[in-house]
């Protein structure tokens, strides 16, 4: 077959034939008559040419658009495996970065179980063994407190008490002290009266100085208590 005009080579009468098909009796290639004249074939070539230049055309567009596209996917697939590829390596740093801290942490904790808390234990005991004695010293503190209160108590009220005798004791002598100068100065009187009798002046013309109004007062005070 010709590719270009479509025909086939009848290689037993040495030409192109339209249509070859095979025989039934002996299986031998014979040509198909057309049912056309001969003026029609070239048409009928120029047709098929045309049509297999529209063809081979359609093909090769359709090839190069499903070449662009694939092209297309093949660095749009490219572009997300680099990508993908990108955050992979990302990822993959992240992941050491955290597998270090990790192993950072462990070593802490095996720091911290080993050295750091049974020290922390031994100051825990030691602290709670302080704070016994501490309350143990509270209480003592409390209860010699409460003691010295008491006592301290009792002595605010003697004291308050020996206070106002004092004041009783005060007035008393404030009492005592102007009925004893009330009767010093009636014992004055009477004994310069006396003198004067004596010296021969008359009872009526003995002149006594005024007593002052507040002496009169605390004398009669004073008598009054005698």
């Amino acid at each position: 077959m010709d590719v270009d005009t479509q025909r086939v080579w009848d290689y037993a009468s040495d030409a192109y034939v339209h249509r070859l098909v095979q025989n039934k009796s002996d299986g031998k290639l014979v040509e198909l008559p057309s049912g056309r004249n001969e003026s029609n074939t070239d048409e009928l070539y120029d047709k098929l040419d045309n049509i297999g230049m529209e063809y081979t055309h359609l093909l090769t567009r359709q090839l190069d658009s499903q070449r662009t596209y694939f092209e297309e996917q093949v660095v749009a697939a490219a572009d997300k495996a680099t990508k993908a590829s990108r955050r992979a390596d990302e990822a993959f740093e992240k992941l050491q970065e955290a597998l270090t801290a990790l192993e950072d942490l462990k070593l802490k904790v095996d720091h911290l179980s080993q050295d750091v808390v049974p020290s922390l234990e031994k100051s825990k005991t030691r602290a709670e063994k302080k704070a016994e004695k501490a309350t143990e010293l509270l209480r003592k503190f409390e209860k010699d407190w409460r003691e010295e209160k008491t006592v301290n108590d009792g002595l605010l009220e003697r004291v308050d008490k020996i206070n106002k005798e004092r004041e009783e004791l005060l007035r008393e002598k404030m009492d005592l002290k102007d009925q004893l100068r009330d009767m010093m100065f009636f014992v004055e009187g009477r004994e310069k009266l006396k003198e004067m009798d004596e010296e021969g002046i008359e009872e009526g013309e003995v002149t006594i100085g005024d007593v002052p109004d507040g002496k009169k007062k605390r004398r009669g005070k004073g008598k009054g208590k005698r």
